[in-house]
């Protein structure tokens, strides 16, 4: 016979495990009903915040149906603040590469939305503050050789990717500089401009990889071919290299080096004539390059391009965050001329 002594307290402590279980699951079942609360306050938390956005993108819709009734986008404010700043400065820099091409005898033309503030605001987009010009084949490799001796001894300094970015130091002063080629024969129809399109769609795509991650530090972002490799490339793919002067004796389209990358065909190739030979406009007063025909080369951009976009969007919106220390400061002294951008530091 078990001795009841021994039962007992193997009772007592099978109790206690029991127990110790039941005391366990009272504090999870504590816990779970603290975050079904905490679930339930955030839920409702998150409805309110979805019908508080509901209210302002009504609002938003509203305002933005009442200016684009009643303001001509044409008649938009200039930029305020440090947005104005930035622009007026590499407007700065901008007269610099007028003043190296000019020396050199190099064309270049304003393009994308520098083109479009040029013919819709006489200047910049007011909500844009960069600028971007192409520069065909010839002249792009002409420039990179002289840059080195140009920007010697100066804080400008540029990096040669799918594109030329020339800076200003560390600050947001910063123009960009896109390849251009002509191609061996005019595009016949725009089934074959679409053609073409995607076809340097499909070269990048499949030949030349990018590391932006590099960009943030100004770095060099093709990683897997030099550029004479892609020059190469280009001249296997999409025809053999087409000067200036036969260019303008065969009126070729001319199309986006394929080193830069798109998604849209329309924007990769344009019509000679909508180009050669250059004008002049106006942008914030000083006279620049522009295509001889910029309206069909804004079309093919942007469509109707003097009415309101459908949104706007803008990459250079966040000036104010990318502003260092003391950079408004050296924006305004650019701008007032106290710095020479071409100034010899050494």
């Amino acid at each position: 016979m078990k001795n009841p002594v021994n039962v007992a307290k193997k009772s007592y402590g099978e109790i206690l495990k029991i127990n110790d279980i039941i005391n366990r699951l009272n504090n999870i079942s504590q816990q779970l009903q603290t975050q079904n609360n905490l679930i339930s306050d955030q839920s409702n938390q998150i409805n309110q915040l979805k019908h508080d956005l509901g209210a302002l993108q009504e609002q938003n819709r509203y305002l933005k149906d009442l200016i684009i009734s009643n303001v001509d986008i044409q008649k938009v404010p200039k930029a305020t603040g440090n947005m104005r700043l930035a622009q007026l400065a590499n407007l700065e820099l901008l007269k610099v590469i007028k003043k190296i091409c000019e020396k050199h005898h190099l064309e270049y033309f304003l393009t994308f939305g520098s083109l479009l503030g040029a013919i819709r605001h006489h200047g910049y987009v007011p909500w844009d503050d960069d600028i971007d010009i192409i520069m065909m084949r010839e002249d792009y490799n002409k420039l990179l050789s002289i840059l080195d001796k140009e920007f010697a001894n100066t804080d400008l300094f540029y990096v040669h990717s799918e594109i030329i970015r020339i800076y200003y130091g560390k600050t947001p002063v910063q123009i960009d500089i896109f390849p251009a080629d002509f191609y061996h024969r005019p595009v016949k129809d725009e089934a074959d401009r679409l053609k073409l399109g995607k076809k340097l769609i499909d070269i990048h795509n499949h030949n030349i990889q990018f590391d932006w991650e590099k960009l943030k530090t100004q770095e060099r972002t093709i990683v897997n071919l030099s550029y004479p490799e892609i020059e190469e490339l280009r001249r296997k793919k999409v025809g053999p290299d087409i000067s200036k002067a036969e260019a303008a004796k065969i009126h070729p389209a001319i199309h986006n080096g394929i080193e830069k990358s798109t998604t849209k065909p329309r924007r990769s190739v344009l019509d000679y004539d909508w180009i050669f030979p250059l004008k002049k406009a106006l942008f914030e007063g000083v006279e620049f390059p522009i295509p001889n025909q910029p309206d069909p080369v804004l079309r093919d951009f942007y469509q109707d391009y003097m009415t309101w976009p459908p949104e706007i969007k803008s990459k250079h919106h966040d000036i104010q965050s990318r502003l260092n220390n003391g950079d408004a400061l050296i924006l305004k002294q650019i701008v007032d001329g106290k710095i020479n951008l071409l100034k010899k530091t050494a």
